[in-house]
């Protein structure tokens, strides 16, 4: 239930993530009203600036979640985070029993057709894949991600983002 809290999904240890007795619900989390910042405090601790999201792992998610104290109620205004929909693809891979990809796969993908759409590379993949850029023009690497995945983890073709959004678009929803 998108209204139910996401302590209900998150291991026991996790005390109520909650301002004001109102908690921090899974509808929170997708439209970013949760009031959860942008990353977690602890994210950065380790990090390689080149590929930051490779050592954060679920271990390290809720480490931050034990010891986090809201600072507004969730629901009251909008804050992009990429820690609430990171976490929200954490509760899904809970919840499911299955990884964030074989989900991903198997409701969307698959059903689509999205055929070259995925999270990790193989090998073929990656020769095929656009190298980033910085501001400079220089080479960047790509972003591997061990937790947070929801968070910007997908890499798609152009073919398979169209037949997204003609999904979107044939079901009366905006892309």
């Amino acid at each position: 239930n998108l209204d139910d809290p996401i302590n209900k999904y998150l291991p026991d240890s996790i005390p109520a993530i909650a301002y004001n007795e109102k908690p921090v619900t899974l509808a929170s989390l997708s439209n970013h009203s949760s009031g959860l910042p942008r990353l977690p405090a602890n994210f950065w601790q380790g990090a390689d600036f080149q590929n930051p999201y490779k050592h954060y792992d679920d271990q390290r998610l809720f480490s931050f979640l034990k010891n986090y104290q809201m600072t507004r109620e969730a629901g009251t205004e909008y804050e992009y985070s990429n820690l609430a929909v990171g976490l929200l693809a954490v509760i899904l891979e809970r919840v499911s029993g299955k990884p964030y990809e074989q989900l991903l796969r198997e409701i969307i993908w698959q059903p689509l057709k999205m055929k070259s759409t995925r999270i990790a590379l193989t090998s073929a993949d990656s020769a095929k894949f656009a190298t980033g850029h910085n501001n400079t023009a220089a080479h960047v690497h790509s972003w591997e991600f061990v937790s947070l995945a929801g968070a910007g983890a997908i890499r798609s073709s152009v073919e398979d983002l169209m037949l997204y959004a003609k999904a979107q678009m044939e079901n009366g929803n905006s892309p």
